[in-house]
C-alpha cells in the first residue's frame, strides 16, 4: 500500500484520544529529512464537532497545509516525528472553511455564563476514531496547564503520592463558541444561545467583562444585543465603560448609549475622548443625542448633572385610566414608575401620584383628587450636598429637578445617584 493511501487514522484500536499540547511542536520527516514542525492544528468548520483536517507545518517555506490524509502515522500511540512527504505540503486552506486550533482556542478567555465568571482555555481534546478526528473538548482545569508545560505526569505521581486527585476540567465543544467572525480571533464564550447572556444579571455580566482584556471586552458587546450591552455597561465604572465603547465600532457603541439613561450616558461619554465621543452621537438617533446633550451643558456634581429626563408626567386632570395605560406603554423605557407628575396648564408641577394610589382608585378617578401637593423638589444648579441631604432627610425614592418657572426638567433617582452622593451620606451620619 502506498504512502497516500495511508490514513492518519489507520490503526487497529477503536478510538484514541490526544491533546493539541502533546501534537504542537512534533516534527514533520520525509525518510529521515525533516520537514518542519507542527505550528497548529487546522479544523474544519461547521458540525457539533469540527474534524480534524490536517496541520499548520512550519518550514523553510513558511507555513505550510499538510492534510491529515497525507499523514502516515496515526494520532495515537504518538511517534517521536510524524512522517510525510514534501510534495503533499500545499497553501494554507482559506479561513472561511478553517481555523487554527491554537489560534483560535489555546490560552483565550471562556465566559461561563452559568458560573458568571471567566476561565482560560489550557488544552483541547481530539478523539481519532477509524477514519475520522475531531475536536471534542475544551481543558480549563490545571491539568491541561501542567500538559502544556511537561508537568503533568510528575504532577499526578505527586498527588498520587499524597492519595490526591488531579482532575481534568473538560467543557464540551457543543457548549462552546468562538466570536472570532465578528470581532477577529478573540474570546470563546460558554452556551451557543446568544440569549444566555442576555438573562444573566447585569451585575453578573459586568462582572464577567470586567475580568477580560480590552479586545475581548470589544468582542463580547458586540456578540450581545445593545439593551444587553447597556444594562452590563451601567454597572461598571464610567472610566472603564468609556475605555470599551472608544474600542467599539462608532455605530454599535451609539446603539448601546441609546439604550442607556441619559444622565448615565453623558457620566460614560465624559470619560470619552472628545473626537471620539462625538463620532459616536454623531450616529446616534436625534432625540437620544439632544437629551445627552442637553444634560452635558450642566456643570459637574449639581442636581442637573445627576438626574434624568426619562419620567412620568400628565396633565392634572387626567384620569387613573390614564396613568395605568401611560404606565404600560412606557415600561419599557422608564426606569421610575413609582410616580406620575402632574402638571398644570403652564407647564408646572403640581403635585405627585404614587403608584399605589393608582392600583386602589377607580379608572375614572381624577388624579388631582389623589395627589400629593406636598412636593419636594431641587433646582438644577444645586450641589451634591443638597441633594443628598434631602435623600437622607426624606428617604425619597426620587427628586424632581425644577427649573426657574417651577417646570418639571428632569428627576433624581436614589439607586442611580447613589454611588455619586455615598461620600455626602457619610458626612450626614458622621455629623448627627
Amino acid at each position: 500500500m502506498t504512502m497516500d493511501a495511508l490514513p492518519i487514522q489507520s490503526r487497529s484500536e477503536p478510538y484514541a484520544f490526544d491533546y493539541a499540547s502533546q501534537l504542537l511542536g512534533r516534527p514533520i520527516e520525509e525518510k529521515g529529512k525533516r520537514l518542519g514542525r507542527v505550528k497548529d492544528l487546522v479544523c474544519a468548520r461547521g458540525g457539533m464537532f469540527p474534524e480534524l483536517a490536517g496541520i499548520c507545518v512550519t518550514s523553510y517555506r513558511g507555513d505550510r497545509f499538510l492534510p491529515l490524509t497525507r499523514l502516515r502515522d496515526p494520532l495515537g500511540p504518538l511517534p517521536d516525528a510524524f512522517q510525510g512527504r514534501e510534495l503533499d505540503l500545499v497553501a494554507m486552506p482559506s479561513p472561511e472553511k478553517c481555523f487554527l486550533v491554537s489560534r483560535v482556542l489555546l490560552d483565550k478567555q471562556i465566559v461561563d455564563v452559568q458560573g458568571a465568571r471567566v476561565k482560560r482555555v489550557n488544552d483541547a481534546q481530539f478523539i481519532t476514531t477509524p477514519n475520522r478526528t475531531f475536536l471534542i473538548n475544551v481543558d480549563v482545569g490545571l491539568s491541561g496547564l501542567l500538559r502544556r508545560l511537561g508537568f503533568e505526569a510528575p504532577a499526578r505521581t505527586l498527588a498520587g503520592v499524597f492519595r490526591r486527585s488531579l482532575g481534568n476540567e473538560l467543557i464540551s465543544w457543543k457548549k462552546v463558541q468562538t466570536l472570532e467572525e465578528r470581532s477577529g480571533p478573540g474570546p470563546i464564550k460558554l452556551a451557543i444561545d446568544q440569549a444566555q447572556l442576555a438573562v444573566l444579571h447585569p451585575g453578573d455580566l459586568a462582572d464577567i467583562i470586567e475580568e477580560l482584556n480590552q479586545a475581548d471586552r470589544v468582542a463580547l458587546l458586540h456578540s450581545v444585543d445593545a439593551e444587553t450591552g447597556a444594562d452590563a455597561l451601567t454597572e461598571m465604572e464610567p472610566e472603564l465603560s468609556a475605555d470599551i465603547l472608544e474600542d467599539m465600532d462608532p455605530a454599535a457603541a451609539a446603539d448601546i448609549l441609546e439604550e442607556i439613561d441619559a444622565s448615565v450616558a453623558v457620566d460614560i461619554l465624559s470619560e470619552v475622548d472628545e473626537e471620539r465621543a462625538d463620532l459616536i452621537k454623531q450616529h446616534m438617533e436625534e432625540e437620544e443625542r439632544s437629551e445627552i446633550e442637553d444634560l452635558e451643558k450642566f456643570e459637574e456634581k449639581t442636581a442637573g448633572s445627576l438626574m434624568t429626563t426619562d419620567f412620568l408626567a400628565l396633565p392634572m386632570d387626567a384620569t387613573v385610566g390614564d396613568a395605568l395605560k401611560l404606565i404600560r406603554d412606557q415600561a419599557d423605557e422608564i426606569d421610575l414608575i413609582q410616580y406620575i407628575y402632574l402638571l398644570n396648564r403652564q407647564q408646572k408641577l403640581f403635585g405627585i401620584a404614587g403608584l399605589r394610589k393608582l392600583i386602589l382608585a377607580g379608572p375614572e378617578t381624577r388624579l388631582s383628587l389623589l395627589a400629593s401637593r406636598r412636593t419636594l423638589s431641587v433646582r438644577p444648579d444645586e450641589s451634591y450636598a443638597a441633594v443628598a441631604d434631602m435623600f437622607y432627610k426624606y428617604n425619597l425614592i426620587a427628586i424632581p429637578v425644577l427649573d426657574d418657572e417651577g417646570r418639571v426638567v428632569g428627576v433624581v433617582r436614589y439607586q442611580h445617584s447613589f454611588d455619586d452622593l455615598v461620600p455626602y451620606y457619610y458626612k450626614e451620619v458622621t455629623s448627627r
